[in-house]
């Protein structure tokens, strides 16, 4: 069924998840629908008594058969899952064609009572209970406006086609009483509408501001990527999905070499400005949608990367460092005399061991291991088995408080060894 564009199919300008919303509230109604069908089926009945005309039977046969392709059409739709796919214009033009069903069989009774029946009072019964039946229509049916006017439309207009073909009897007070019933169908439908879509427009800004308060909650102020908070919910995620399927996670430690002689050297704002190329730098090495680079707290950041195994995060490292390497930002409070990274990897499947927290110190381990054999280096967990953590002993960090024209020129480690 088409009806005019100024006449939309679903209220509102709203997202397609709030028009499936829509959508569901019509297919909500299993009950009004059954006492409605019920209420149609029942004046049928009456007029089919009264009169003994077959056409009513007709008319029951066809009531009875709406109801039942109705019923059929709610449990397809309840069937469905709860984002489903495709338009859900689709399922509320099938709700559409199924209430203008039910609404010309409205018609249709009307008309016939009054050209078969001759009898002012059965017509007075069925326009009462018709009455009824569109006011109740209004409300439930309201957030979409053309199954609205479309019920309106068929139902009035057989009334008032009734009332035209009516000779006595019947007082023609009915004719304006059909105008503002429809009328005041339609001002309730629109209010009721607009009262639905403006809650659900009210929905949709909470849940954007929602969404922007995680999104600020789990990104790092100054770098632009993930913060330590992201991090860790993350781990947790990746962790129970590697646990599922048996797969390897890896995660790489990273910290700039010499930073808080930078900060010395070169002061704080330039340190903010070199964290946030680092990270733009080391965010660039993302090659799928699960890895994930964030913040981990100060001057060191982390790389997880889901279904990965040793060969895969040393390549990640070294890509790493070729980028550090090119980016070239001077440090000549370093023995390397540019900007430089210390990388800690370790390649874990959950099943060897007990949690997420393995990974991590496993890579803290793996990190101590690359900044005590000489920095600008990347070293596994392997190698970091025998060190201790951070916290088990104060790290061989006194070159951090040492001029860097003190200290030995430190090799750089030849990336052909990873």
């Amino acid at each position: 069924m088409r009806l005019p564009v100024s006449v939309p199919l679903l209220a509102g300008d709203l997202t397609p998840d709030h028009r499936w919303r829509l959508v569901a509230m019509l297919y909500a109604q299993q009950r009004p629908l059954l006492q409605g069908s019920l209420a149609t089926a029942a004046v049928i009945i009456v007029c089919l008594a009264r009169t003994r005309w077959f056409g009513f039977a007709v008319l029951l046969a066809a009531c009875l058969t709406i109801l039942a392709w109705r019923r059929a059409e709610y449990r397809r739709f309840s069937r469905l899952p709860a984002h489903p796919g495709g338009a859900p214009d689709d399922w509320a033009r099938r709700f559409l064609w199924g209430a203008s069903g039910a609404a010309f069989v409205w018609a249709c009774t009307s008309v016939c009572a009054a050209a078969i029946a001759n009898d002012s009072t059965l017509l007075i019964f069925v326009f009462m209970v018709q009455a009824g039946w569109l006011g109740g229509m209004a409300v439930r049916n309201s957030v979409s406006p053309a199954c609205v006017t479309a019920q309106v439309f068929l139902a009035v207009g057989g009334a008032c086609a009734a009332v035209a073909l009516t000779p006595v009897g019947l007082p023609w007070i009915a004719l304006p009483f059909w105008i503002v019933l429809a009328r005041a169908v339609f001002g309730l439908g629109r209010q009721s509408a607009a009262d639905t879509v403006r809650m659900m427009q009210s929905e949709q800004k909470l849940e954007a501001a929602n969404r922007q308060l995680i999104e600020m909650s789990q990104t790092d102020s100054l770098t632009l990527i993930g913060n330590r908070r992201a991090f860790d919910m993350t781990l947790q995620t990746e962790w129970a999905r590697a646990t599922r399927d048996g797969s390897a996670v890896a995660l790489l430690m990273l910290d700039v070499d010499f930073f808080k002689l930078y900060n010395d050297r070169y002061g704080h704002p330039a340190g903010d400005t070199c964290l946030r190329a680092i990270a733009t730098t080391i965010a660039g090495m993302k090659r799928r949608p699960p890895d994930f680079v964030g913040r981990f707290g100060g001057e060191e950041f982390v790389a997880l990367l889901p279904n990965t195994g040793d060969s895969g995060a040393q390549e990640v490292a070294e890509r790493m460092h070729r980028a550090i390497r090119q980016l070239a930002l001077p440090h000549e409070a370093s023995p390397f005399r540019t900007i430089s990274l210390s990388i800690g990897i370790a390649c874990l499947v959950p099943r060897q061991c007990d949690g997420a927290d393995a990974l991590v110190e496993h890579a803290d381990r793996a990190l101590y291991a690359a900044k005590r054999g000489g920095r600008n280096q990347t070293r596994t967990m392997e190698d970091g088995a025998e060190a201790p953590a951070w916290h088990d002993g104060a790290p061989p960090d006194a070159v951090r408080a040492t001029p860097a024209a003190d200290m030995a020129p430190e090799p750089i480690a030849s990336l052909d060894d990873h």
